[in-house]
């Protein structure tokens, strides 16, 4: 007489119940992606070289301190309290109705950071990338009214075409960037594959909008 399986035993079908290891290291490689090449790390990381392209000093050195700080840092802080207390869905925003607010405040944040660039002198090239951040986040902002674009995918293509098409050499390896990110938004299921490839769309627009610039 065959067994009957005990409480909480599920019965014997032949198959694993667990995910298989190769999913379950492809959800986390999609996770770690997804935060190592993150907006405010792509972000921070374009600046910091935008100010410190010609030359490492105290002068340089502070303006990538404040475009970093009034631009990411500052407004990172404010949503992850936010997410901690639950008046935001998680540090990333997922939910797109709670977007618009967040997209204003790291405008105007970054426009403070501007002002306070200009007075210190800053180099010409932080105030291009500043430009060109500004512009993604507010095409973002109108598009996000109504549809839930990628803003990770967005932001990894227009810092790694800038930085491509700025620096070039080895910088030509940053195109592979949005390919990643976008492949573990999808996997992550926080986004369908018509968003990652507007965000990256969007990204690449911006970026060869506000290049020349950069010459």
């Amino acid at each position: 007489m065959p067994r009957t399986p005990g409480p909480g035993i599920p019965p014997a079908t032949g198959r694993s119940t667990s995910p298989s290891a190769s999913t379950t290291a492809a959800d986390r490689l999609a996770r770690v992606a997804s935060e190592v090449l993150a907006p405010p790390v792509l972000a921070s990381l374009l600046m910091a070289i935008a100010a410190l392209a010609h030359g490492v000093t105290a002068r340089t050195l502070l303006a990538a301190v404040v475009a970093v700080g009034f631009t990411i840092a500052l407004p990172m802080t404010v949503i992850v309290v936010l997410a901690r207390r639950g008046r935001l869905s998680g540090h990333y925003v997922p939910e797109r109705t709670e977007r618009t607010p967040v997209y204003i405040g790291t405008l105007v944040s970054g426009g403070v950071g501007m002002v306070l660039l200009v007075v210190l002198h800053s180099p010409g090239a932080l105030y291009v990338v500043m430009g060109g951040i500004a512009t993604g986040l507010v095409v973002v902002l109108v598009v996000n009214l109504w549809w839930k674009i990628s803003a990770h995918a967005a932001v990894a293509a227009s810092v790694s075409v800038t930085l491509a098409g700025w620096l070039g050499g080895p910088w030509w390896a940053m195109l592979a960037v949005p390919v990643v990110v976008a492949w573990s938004r999808v996997r992550m299921r926080v986004h369908t594959r018509a968003q990652v490839i507007g965000g990256v769309a969007l990204g690449v627009v911006v970026a060869l909008a506000w290049l020349p610039m950069l010459h």
